[in-house]
């Protein structure tokens, strides 16, 4: 059941960031905001969708798969973090309107900075140098 529950659940995030993306791509075509700001919208759900189909291939997936080994999850979650690591410095570049909305940003990067570095490192460990 769990594991029904579990497909459910990245089959709809899976889902929706394919709409998402059809959306991304029909805003290309307005003339509102800047068009950086779209394609950084595009970008982060490719990465989204990617990430959402993976953990939606991994629930199908047999348990021997290698798209369920420790090492291709690390990787794949580092990747992820670094995605939102350039969403928080893209925000940091944006502009604040207050103090605490700097810190939670710098808070943000860092979070998913160190959590990058940590789960890089352990794919390093894995496979060596």
């Amino acid at each position: 059941m769990i594991r029904v529950m579990t497909g459910v659940l990245w089959a709809t995030v899976t889902g929706l960031g394919v709409l998402m993306l059809a959306r991304g791509v029909w805003a290309l075509q307005q003339p509102w905001r800047s068009t950086g700001e779209k394609l950084f919208g595009l970008a982060f759900f490719v990465a989204l969708t990617a990430f959402a189909g993976y953990k939606l291939l991994t629930v199908l997936a047999t348990t021997a798969s290698r798209l369920r080994s420790r090492p291709v999850e690390n990787m794949v979650h580092g990747l992820v973090s670094l995605v939102f690591v350039i969403g928080g410095v893209f925000v940091y570049f944006r502009g604040h309107e207050s103090a605490s909305g700097l810190f939670i940003t710098v808070g943000g990067i860092l979070f998913f900075g160190v959590g990058a570095i940590v789960l890089f490192t352990r794919v390093r460990r894995r496979y060596g140098d």
